[in-house]
């Protein structure tokens, strides 16, 4: 397989210089990149509300210190974590 995509996270409580760059893993696809890095936040974010808190709290939340995603590959990826965030608070319940 030829991983053209890679996702990294950091966490969005540090700030530079103190940052740091994980790797999260490495797709053949720009989707299936995009698909974990969405699973990583709608994990955090399941898990929060699971432990009682709102969904606005929730993002809320991981803007502030959640493990934040970012795709990398030969194409651009065009995925924001924090547009991905915002998107959760308009979808219908």
């Amino acid at each position: 397989m030829n991983n053209s995509y890679s996702v990294y996270s950091y966490d969005a409580f540090d700030a530079p210089p103190d940052r740091r760059d994980l790797l999260q893993g490495e797709f053949d696809t720009l989707d299936r990149a995009v698909d974990f890095a969405k699973k990583m936040i709608d994990d955090a974010i399941n898990a929060d509300i699971a432990s009682g808190r709102t969904l606005e709290s929730a993002v809320e939340s991981y803007k502030i210190a959640g493990e934040i995603p970012m795709v990398f590959g030969k194409e651009d990826a065009q995925f924001s974590a924090y547009d991905y965030l915002n998107s959760l608070l308009e979808k219908p319940r």
